[in-house]
């Protein structure tokens, strides 16, 4: 009786289709994997659990469909009977009819006979078979092993390798790996001992992981195969690294036992497969694989048929590119390599080495494992080794090994002892097979398991195999060593003393290097040889800002920055699939630069278009290498590279102040992807960290040089000073640092000692003459200071015509401090105080004119300076100067240094405010009459119109250069605000006020108005320690009581409306409703009840309705209401007064708490804007600053008509680009 089929089986085939070729089907899957998908991991297999059930199903019809049409199986149709054959016993009948084929299956296992043969007729595959499609493929899920799921198919052992790897790559889903590791060996019996058997597995998997690669093996569970399937489930449960071991068992489908229940022709989804002891002829599926392809051949029981395809597979693999390759198109590309990983092994072993190594394919045999490996290490261990030039190839050169009588002899005894020697003609082939292999010495490598050195580096081991193989390609090595991620091995391996890498040939992998990402590379070949300077062109910046990843915030930012600029016919692009390639230029990236820091900055490649521009000299290199590959990693989020180039640049601070904002930035536009928003936020942090050291670093080493490197104006970093670029990114840990908290201190006092008290400044305010008594100034203290700016890129002038100068700033040198970062040097000592005058230098350039130098700096010597008087500096050049000059100050310069200093003008503006508050208060209390004006009514009337100026200059003037932006920048500014309503409601209730009907609203705005003039009067607390924090808080307890009022609101209505309509049921006016429901329900939470009106008690009311409507007076509550509503009553005052308002004041105290350990933090840096107003002010207060305005008006016209730059400024107007000197010859540093 025949075995009976499986519940899985089908029946036999009563008509063959005919063969398919899968290049002829004009069907292309919509399943090909898509770059950036979504939907895709890492080692290219989809994420499950994130689509529907709906859309998982069309999937696995459309992957079934392709598969049914591109993938064959084979079956035997000539049925020629096996006499010499055993049965097994569970397949002999009782009345034994069941005969074996020559194919190894039963008559009745055959779907259908075409027709039968003698016995004596010698078997053939390709002739005593037919094809039909697959009837085996889908997942694979082993019972009782968890969630272990495999992907399987059935194929026709004549199947195209091309067909395989399509399915490979866009049904399963997998993307090429970066190498082929095929390990081959024992199939049974295969042991070592458990702690080399633990060092086996983790080296295998760190050589598939640390290299992207492929695992081929045969697949069962059993020996060598088993040991790999552990290795790879040993990894997943440590879950040691994200990237899943991709390993791929080819098998012979006739081998493997319960094969039975993975048929289904339309597709197992999964198929259940029992994992059990086999049968002798069969083996297990290992359920540690992830992918299984089954070859078939039309036989039973028979093993090795998969040796073919599967040679000629991995062959297939290894033309294609790898995958960082592919990846990334403009990298260095190189062939899929294979290594052959031989343990134990019988014949069969000896000849896939043999093979393997005849088609240069290099092999690692690992002695100590047995079998057919020991002896091909023993022949190897026992050649000579002699190097011999390669034919055809001039200068190349290879190792073989000679095998002389006498060792082909011994290896022919280990062969005979090994495996048998009965039959001589197959003893002499296996004895060719090694011989052979060793004579390819230069492809073998010999890893010895059993040795305590080289048991650790397994993974070390299969890499020189492949470098061995390429020993005199130098570049190929270092190109497979680079798409394996293994910096180690190009360290020790290529990179060696004896050889010396050029420029040249490092440049195109240094590229490669940084387009992949890894960081140890560039490390390595920044320490060999290659230079930034020479690496980065102009030209090789825009590739690699136009292959960067199509996913992310900058690829996005990218495209719409490239919609805008190219026509409106050409807009369309936004619907191009996201494969579309991207051209980009330096001036697209310096507009996306500018929209995540801000108008502020001013781009590198904005002020220098004819070295960027996109049609270049390829050979044009950037000014600062390493702040463009800086800049780069920052915008593509790739922190460890990042650091590397901000290690290697100038500038940290900076750069790092840069990285931290641009981080911000991105993070901010990532509304969906909040998991990346908190990672970028994460390195924001990071850097804003590392900024932080550099600043602490450097003011303990000096301070005076610390807040030097604070104001310097930056050409690299948009023109920017290192203080801006903190306060625009919302540093908070900076700006409280104690250097910028001095910087400050030293900027609000100007060249007054800061030890100044405040009562002698109130005295010298009222009382001018006695400044020079009671003033003291850095040279009264003979302090070590020199010339600094305030505020980077501020300007005192105000020029209000486009363009306006920028000040100089101080020339200073460059030094290296012990963290490795470079900052200014400044002159010390005598250099510092005596030997320059002063020092200045435009920023505004590249700084050459015709490829030389440009003279921008000018020394004074000192001669006599002892007695020679200090003279200000020109304020027109909006300079502010605290240094101790050593010089003697006259009792003029001393008043001119007094009113120039912000704490003087500050000063000033707030006596001259309190003096208006005054004024006003008079006004509107005493002398407020219609239709006529006092005295103090044209002096308010000019003080809010100078006021009204003042705030024009502050709009005009705003860093943003778009009129935009300058709107949005001012409006940031909440005091703005409350400037512009205060002007806006004077100037409306002034106009009111001369017409009678609007005279009462005219007052009632002059009062509101004042109101809000005294609130403004908070802004000049913010400079004090101990008041400034106090408003901080205030600020944001005031958002906590926004939010109640709403919850509050809800209360206030559903009793107020309640109540009215129980106590004065059909109410029309209006007036009285509102007031019944909002005025009365308001003012009860305060304990204003109304308790006479809701019950009647002595409450004059009138009981009628139509009377009360008609005399408009208070009607009677209702009966029914002078009982239900004090019970609401009680029960809103319950809610509203014992528990909102609780929770009210326990949000104030959680508030107060949250903010108390930043509120200090908080207030340093709020304090900054303090400062930079008034040192950006005009000396002279309202009213009187009017003068100052009309004054800047005049010059700013004049300039502008006449077209002249500000004196200073002639040294640099002819080159438009001027930079500073070079470090070498004046001690500055290059931007």
């Amino acid at each position: 009786m025949a075995t009976m089929p499986s519940k899985n089986r089908v029946q036999p085939i009563e008509k063959h289709s005919k063969t398919t070729k899968g290049g002829e089907s004009g069907w292309q899957s919509s399943f090909l994997p898509r770059k950036g998908g979504k939907n895709r991991m890492k080692n290219g297999h989809r994420r499950t659990g994130s689509f529907s059930s709906s859309f998982g199903a069309s999937e696995q019809t459309e992957s079934c469909h392709w598969i049914r049409n591109h993938v064959e199986m084979r079956e035997c149709i000539t049925f020629i009977p096996d006499e010499k054959r055993k049965k097994r016993k569970s397949t002999i009948t009782s009345k034994g009819e069941d005969k074996k084929c020559k194919c190894g299956y039963l008559r009745s296992q055959h779907h259908r006979i075409v027709k039968e043969k003698s016995s004596d007729t010698k078997w053939n595959s390709l002739k005593h078979t037919a094809t039909a499609k697959t009837n085996a493929f889908g997942e694979l899920e082993f019972v009782g092993f968890g969630q272990r799921v495999g992907k399987f198919v059935r194929v026709n052992h004549t199947t195209e390798p091309e067909v395989v790897l399509k399915l490979m790559r866009e049904q399963w889903q997998l993307e090429l790996p970066n190498l082929l590791i095929s390990v081959t060996g024992g199939a049974k019996n295969f042991y070592i001992k458990p702690r080399l058997q633990e060092v086996f597995r983790k080296g295998l998997i760190k050589a598939a992981q640390s290299t992207g690669a492929w695992i081929i093996t045969g697949g069962t569970h059993t020996g060598v195969m088993k040991h790999v399937g552990e290795a790879v489930r040993t990894n997943a449960v440590a879950g040691r690294s994200s990237n899943k071991v991709v390993a791929i068992g080819v098998a012979t489908w006739g081998i493997v036992h319960h094969k039975d229940e993975l048929i289904n022709p339309q597709g197992s989804f999964p198929a259940g497969y029992h994992l059990e002891d086999p049968p002798p002829g069969r083996a297990a599926l290992d359920p540690n694989h992830s992918h299984f392809i089954l070859v078939d051949d039309g036989t039973n029981e028979q093993f090795g048929k998969e040796i073919k395809l599967r040679a000629e597979l991995e062959k297939r693999i290894s033309e294609h590119k790898t995958r960082a390759s592919t990846q990334a198109p403009g990298s260095s590309s190189v062939s899929i390599p294979v290594v052959l990983l031989a343990l134990q092994g019988g014949p069969g072993t000896l000849e896939t080495v043999y093979q393997g190594v005849s088609n240069n394919t290099p092999a690692v045999i690992v002695e100590g494992s047995g079998g057919a490996a020991d002896i091909l290490a023993y022949g190897f261990n026992h050649s000579l080794e002699e190097v011999v030039a390669v034919e055809g190839h001039i200068g190349k050169h290879e190792i073989v090994g000679r095998v002389d009588k006498q060792l082909e002899e011994e290896l022919r005894e280990k062969i005979m002892l090994e495996f048998g020697g009965n039959d001589a003609s197959k003893l002499n082939k296996w004895t060719m097979w090694a011989v052979e292999s060793i004579k390819k010495k230069q492809l073998l490598s010999i890893f010895e398991i059993d040795s305590r050195e080289s048991a650790k580096n397994i993974d070390v081991a299969m890499l020189r195999a492949l470098l061995r193989a390429n020993k005199d390609d130098y570049q190929h090595q270092l190109k497979l060593a680079l798409a394996w991620n293994r910096s180690d091995i190009a360290e020790t391996d290529i990179f060696t003393a004896d050889r010396r890498w050029k420029q040249e040939e490092l440049a195109d992998l240094m590229y490669s290097a940084i387009l992949e990402d890894k960081v140890n590379f560039v490390k390595l070949f920044l320490e060999n040889g290659v230079s930034l300077k020479d690496f980065l062109t102009v030209r090789r910046l825009q590739r690699l800002y136009s292959e960067i990843p199509q996913s992310g915030v900058l690829f996005d930012m990218l495209q719409k920055r490239l919609r805008e600029r190219l026509s409106p016919s050409k807009t369309n692009m936004s619907r191009k699939p996201s494969t579309a390639k991207v051209s980009v230029t330096m001036d697209d990236v310096g507009h996306v630069i500018q929209s995540l820091m801000g108008e502020i900055y001013v781009p590198l490649y904005e002020r220098n278009p004819e070295r960027y521009k996109p049609d270049g000299d390829p050979k044009t290199l950037c000014e600062d290498p390493t702040r463009e590959l800086f800049v780069y990693c920052v915008l593509l989020n790739r922190q460890e590279m990042a650091r590397l180039f901000w290690e290697e640049g100038k500038e940290g601070v900076a750069a790092a102040l840069v990285a931290s904002n641009l981080l911000k930035s991105m993070a901010s536009e990532l509304e969906n992807d909040t998991e990346l928003s908190e990672e970028m936020s994460e390195h924001a942090d990071k850097f804003e960290e590392l900024a932080l050291g550099v600043l602490n670093e450097c003011w303990g080493e000096d301070e005076l040089r610390t807040q030097l490197l604070l104001v310097r104006e930056l050409y690299l970093w948009g023109e920017l000073t290192c203080l801006r670029i903190a306060i625009s990114g919302n540093h908070l840990n900076f700006i409280a640092h104690s250097a910028c908290q001095a910087l400050l201190n030293n900027i609000w006092m100007g060249k007054m000692a800061l030890d100044t008290s405040i009562i002698r400044l109130f005295t010298c305010i009222f009382i001018p003459p006695l400044v020079p008594a009671l003033i003291y100034f850095r040279e009264d203290q003979k302090e070590e200071e020199t010339l600094i700016e305030p505020l980077g890129t501020e300007e005192r002038h105000f020029s209000i015509a486009p363009g306006s100068i920028r000040r100089p700033r101080p020339v200073v040198a460059r030094t290296k401090t012990s963290a490795g970062m470079i900052v200014d040097n400044i002159p010390e000592g005598e250099d510092l105080n005596k030997s320059m005058e002063m020092v200045v230098v435009h920023s505004s350039g590249s700084g050459l004119k015709n490829n030389q130098p440009t003279p921008q700096v000018q020394f004074k010597e000192k001669d006599e300076e002892d007695e020679e008087e200090y003279e200000a500096p020109d304020t027109e050049e909006g300079e502010l100067d605290f240094r101790s000059s050593g010089k003697r100050i006259s009792a003029l310069t001393r008043f001119y240094l007094f009113y120039d200093a912000p704490i003087t003008t500050f000063m000033h503006n707030v006596l001259s405010y309190i003096l208006f508050l005054c004024l006003y208060s008079v006004v509107i209390l005493t002398q407020f009459e219609f239709n006529v004006l006092s005295v103090i009514d044209y002096i308010l009337a000019v003080w809010i119109f100078t006021l009204l100026c003042e705030e024009i200059r502050q709009l005009i003037t705003t860093e943003a250069r778009s009129v935009s932006g300058k709107l949005r920048e001012y409006v940031g500014n909440y005091w703005n605000l409350f400037d512009l309503v205060n002007i806006i409601t004077f100037i409306t209730a002034f106009a009111l006020r001369f017409f009678p009907g609007t005279f009462s609203a005219a007052r009632v705005l002059y009062s509101l108005n004042l109101m809000i003039f005294f609130f403004r009067l908070l802004h000049i607390f913010y400079i004090n320690k101990e008041m400034g924090p106090k408003l901080i808080m205030i600020a944001r307890m005031l958002k906590d009581l926004i939010f109640f009022i709403f919850i509050l609101i809800i209360f206030i209505l559903a009793y107020g409306v309640a109540s009215q309509a129980i106590l004065y049921p059909n109410e029309t006016r209006v007036g009285t409703v509102l007031q019944g429901i909002f005025h009365k329900s308001y003012f009860q939470i305060y304990g204003e009840l109304f308790l006479e009106e809701i019950m009647n008690d002595g409450f004059t009311c009138e009981a009628d309705y139509a009377t009360a409507i008609a005399n408009n007076t208070q009607r009677c509550p209702s009966e029914i209401g002078t009982y239900l509503v004090p019970v609401l009553l009680g029960l809103y005052m319950l809610v509203t007064n014992v528990l909102l308002l609780n929770l009210l004041i326990a949000m104030f105290g959680y508030t107060f708490e949250k903010v108390q350990e930043n509120t200090d933090k908080i207030w340093k840096f709020q304090r900054y804007d303090l400062i930079k107003e008034y040192s950006d002010r005009p000396p002279l207060a309202p009213p009187v600053i009017l003068f100052s305005h009309i004054f800047l008006l005049f010059r700013a016209i004049t300039m502008g008509c006449c077209k002249r730059c500000r004196p200073g400024d002639s040294v640099m107007s002819e080159a438009g680009n001027c930079r500073e000197k070079t470090a070498d010859s004046m001690g500055v540093p290059e931007q």
